[in-house]
């Protein structure tokens, strides 16, 4: 058995093998278990705020492995409540050791600036999170006809993660994921439900009805199980039968979410999806005042997913035009309170946005800052840098740049299309918000 024992996290250093006792949502990196090789690792890992870290010195560097054997020796493994601290001279040598140790050769090494591998590694993660959420609704969808409880125990968990990410940090980033990022069954209610919460926690809901929310918003279209395959989108050629089929499920999804045993609030808000403030929506065409919060935010997201990831990719709109369209042509079906609230969380240029600044060149928007919306961080079209190094850069590290207007990528120079290869399909995911490396004075 390997031995292992609790350092306090700001005893860490490079060299150290580290377990991380968390879930995989709480921390930016691809696996739990690895080497500290950068003191950039060491930043990320003291920013989580935990107190203490499991440390296996057997598989730390040769050259720390005895410190930390002789203080577990002398002192014990340590508690997570009361983790070991390293004495100065013992820290000293650890540290000076590390430095100087080479990274193993079993560990692959990366290429280019350090500002691009930390953002590769960060879309790789959200990436990563985003297909895995995907394969759990794929779960959800072969557990809800035969096993309902163990699809309700699938969907606790799978929301209960993302919950428990948003009330840890006080500020978020949404990133824009790789094209073809993880399979379009479960693309759409993933979307919908990291949506639904990020607007959920602005409005000010508290765990229990974040919960609710995203339960409801991850399972609201089961019901499609139910119906003609040939009926589950509402496309515009559908006759009266097929619209007809098409609206059955939004009822079944409800029934299948009461043999889950779900309470009413989740039932209630998958049961008013579609439905709008002005009474336009189905099947009840209810009103405002007869819509819950988390049935108006659901409705709401829904609605935006499926302007933006319609399924002819013909008539997608750009996030941006989805938002405009959110807030001029369908504001009757949607309080001005949640649009506004909506354009505030995601920005009034989203991920996925292809965008011409003020200094006239082009760029796409790939993540918000919660903290500033609208300086979000931007891809830039450089001709002198290659695509494979291209960095995003934060618009308010470029004093007096503004975005000056929204574009279709038919609208981009063709060079700058193939640069820049903006999404046919947009998928979000969120994590802790941390500052770009990139620094003004690297961005020409």
């Amino acid at each position: 058995m390997t031995q292992s024992l609790f350092i306090d996290i700001q005893d860490v250093c490079i060299g150290m093998y580290i377990q991380l006792d968390i879930g995989w949502l709480r921390h930016p990196f691809p696996v739990s278990s690895f080497r500290i090789g950068s003191p950039e690792q060491i930043q990320a890992l003291q920013s989580l705020g935990i107190r203490s870290i499991r440390c296996i010195p057997a598989k730390s560097d040769a050259e720390i492995s005895p410190a930390l054997l002789s203080l577990s020796i002398a002192e014990g493994d340590g508690t997570e409540q009361q983790p070991l601290r390293i004495p100065a001279p013992l820290l000293m040598q650890a540290r000076s050791s590390g430095q100087s140790v080479p990274p193993r050769r079993s560990q692959p090494q990366e290429d280019g600036p350090l500002a691009v591998r930390t953002e590769r590694a960060a879309l790789q993660m959200c990436n990563q999170r985003f297909t895995v959420a995907a394969d759990g609704y794929r779960k959800v969808l072969d557990e809800v006809v035969s096993a309902p409880e163990q699809a309700l125990q699938t969907s606790q968990r799978l929301v209960g993660d993302y919950i428990t990410e948003l009330l840890d940090s006080s500020q978020t980033t949404i990133r824009l994921l790789s094209e073809n990022v993880g399979e379009r069954q479960g693309a759409h209610p993933i979307n919908v439900t990291v949506l639904s919460l990020l607007l959920g926690k602005a409005h000010g809901l508290d765990a229990a009805c974040l919960m609710d929310l995203g339960l409801a918003a991850l399972l609201h279209d089961v019901g499609k199980l139910d119906i003609d395959p040939r009926c589950a989108e509402n496309l515009p050629g559908l006759t009266d039968g097929q619209r007809q089929e098409y609206e059955k499920h939004v009822g079944a999804s409800v029934a299948y979410a009461q043999r889950m045993g779900l309470s009413a609030r989740v039932l209630t808000a998958i049961a008013q999806h579609h439905e709008a403030a002005d009474g336009s929506g189905f099947p009840l065409h209810l009103l405002q005042e007869d819509l819950t919060v988390e049935g108006q935010i659901l409705a709401l997201t829904n609605c935006y997913d499926k302007l933006c990831n319609p399924v002819g990719l013909a008539s997608a709109m750009t996030p941006h035009e989805a938002l405009s369209v959110l807030f001029a042509q369908r504001r009757g079906g949607f309080t001005r309170e949640f649009v506004e609230l909506f354009v505030r969380v995601l920005g009034v240029y989203p991920p996925g946005s292809v965008v011409q600044l003020s200094d006239e060149r082009y760029g796409m928007v790939v993540a918000v800052d919660s903290a500033q919306p609208l300086k979000p961080q931007v891809l830039l079209y450089q001709a002198d840098v290659a695509q494979d190094d291209a960095q995003p850069v934060a618009l308010a590290q470029l004093p007096g740049v503004v975005i000056k207007r929204s574009l279709r990528p038919s609208q981009l120079p063709r060079e700058v299309l193939d640069y820049l290869l903006p999404r046919k399909r947009v998928c979000y995911f969120f994590e802790r918000a941390v500052p770009l490396l990139v620094q003004q004075g690297e961005v020409s």
